[in-house]
């Protein structure tokens, strides 16, 4: 890193921001998501013994310990490189409140996507392409990227399945709302989370819950 070539000095301000981020980030790992994370783990871990409207509630909460472990990470270790006089690049950008699930992508895990983008995308030839090979480079990025999570088949599906919805998205759709991407990293994150997979033991009551609760 460029900055390492540079002597530090200390900055009073810099160093409390550095501090407060620190506790934020904290904060939200250890009070937020691990607790969250809890009720969460208990359903999942057995599916089976377990109602639709219970999946489907944790579910929902799936959405915060999993963002609140990444976002506290990523807090903590961009408040303690304060400490230490160098600037890290935000990781999340209120991903929740994206409108489209490309914008998810450029607001979730920043650094990762911004590597997959770099690395992988572009070299495959981007976007400056035929029509379908655009659409290949986009669905072959995100499925190396679920197996960068993992190397299992539910990580591959992750993968495959946020990889079709970007490209039905780009192909289909100039808009779409923020329930639509929410809703969409909602459902496959039940497949990141659990890979024996919620829809084999109470798939029909599971959907129909989720669908009680938005209607």
């Amino acid at each position: 890193m460029p900055q390492f070539d540079h002597s530090k000095s200390f900055c009073y301000e810099r160093a409390r921001r550095g501090a407060l981020l620190l506790a934020w980030g904290l904060f939200q790992k250890l009070i937020v998501a691990d607790t969250m994370a809890i009720f969460v783990n208990r359903v999942w871990d057995n599916p089976a013994r377990h109602t639709g409207g219970a999946l489907a509630l944790a579910a929902c909460y799936f959405a915060i310990p999993i963002y609140c472990d990444f976002a506290g990470y990523s807090n903590m270790s961009i408040g303690s490189a304060k400490l230490l006089g160098i600037e890290l690049t935000d990781n999340f950008k209120a991903p929740y409140f994206a409108t489209t699930i490309q914008d998810f992508w450029r607001r979730w895990h920043i650094s990762l996507s911004s590597w997959f983008r770099d690395y992988v995308y572009i070299p495959l030839g981007g976007s400056r392409c035929k029509w379908w090979r655009h659409k290949f480079n986009l669905l072959l990025t995100f499925i190396l990227s679920g197996l960068w999570h993992g190397a299992g088949w539910n990580f591959l599906i992750w993968g495959a399945i946020h990889g079709l919805f970007i490209v039905t998205e780009s192909a289909l759709f100039s808009k779409k709302g923020h329930w639509g991407s929410f809703i969409g990293n909602l459902l496959d994150g039940c497949l990141f989370r659990q890979p024996s997979s919620l829809f084999v033991w109470h798939g029909s009551s599971f959907v129909q819950s989720v669908a009680a609760m938005l209607t």
